[in-house]
């Protein structure tokens, strides 16, 4: 396996024979560039925007509660949702260049 840079040991090793002799084909799988963090991102980004995403479209099932609850108008009350959309929005351009 000429041409492959000898990366770190996994836990199981297999051997396998070259043209060079017997060599570990565990020395020559690749390891993640982060160490793997990239599944922990990944996995909060989505339960962020499951979470996020559930609240701002589930907003008009509970509307007559918030009306209820806040003692306002609709229009006052969906206003509160709708600058959450639009910050979230719009931030998001500028969160993403960091």
């Amino acid at each position: 396996m000429v041409g492959f840079k000898k990366m770190m040991k996994p836990a199981i090793i297999h051997t396998c024979v070259t043209d060079e002799g017997e060599d570990d084909i565990g020395d020559y799988i690749p390891l993640p560039p982060d160490g793997g963090w990239g599944w922990i991102v990944m996995s909060a980004s989505f339960f962020n925007f499951f979470i996020i995403d559930g609240v701002a479209y589930s907003f008009g099932v509970f509307l007559n509660d918030y009306v209820e609850y806040f003692d306002t108008s609709v229009g006052n009350t969906s206003l509160g949702n709708s600058l959450f959309c639009g910050v979230s929005l719009l931030v998001g351009e500028f969160v993403t260049r960091m």
